[in-house]
């Protein structure tokens, strides 16, 4: 009997929700600034429509906000317990500019993680697929 694929892990590599196989993005590395946003209209692998409604991803932003702020607040928590007295300025400095580097991958891993929620597994989506008997 073969495995099923890990959710997590499947989010975390920005892998379909539904098949876990093909990819949400279009290219998988995030800092490729030109498809940062670029995201395959149907999965290779089993068809399902990333867009099942217009605007539909545009609901991350609220993950893709709770990602930052837990990045920020990790940043200032870490100043506090490695320094003894850390200047505020640079406490700032260095949350945004972490903020600031890390947003592709917030913005990619909020993106897999709403369409996780959305779409559930189904451990024979490929075969369907191929089959012709699919829902997109």
């Amino acid at each position: 009997m073969k495995e099923s694929p890990n959710g997590l892990i499947s989010t975390l590599e920005s892998k379909c929700p539904r098949c876990r196989k093909g990819y949400i993005f279009e290219k998988q590395n995030p800092y490729h600034l030109k498809y940062i946003f670029k995201t395959n209209r149907f999965c290779s692998e089993c068809g399902k429509s990333f867009m099942p409604e217009p605007n539909f991803l545009e609901g991350s932003m609220y993950v893709n906000y709770a990602f930052s702020v837990a990045l920020v607040v990790s940043v200032f928590v870490a100043f506090n317990v490695l320094f003894e007295k850390p200047n505020i300025t640079y406490m700032i400095s260095i949350a945004i500019g972490t903020a600031f580097l890390a947003a592709p991958l917030t913005i990619r891993l909020s993106r897999s993680v709403w369409a996780s929620i959305f779409f559930s597994y189904d451990k024979n989506a490929t075969e369907k697929f191929k089959n012709g008997n699919y829902e997109p």
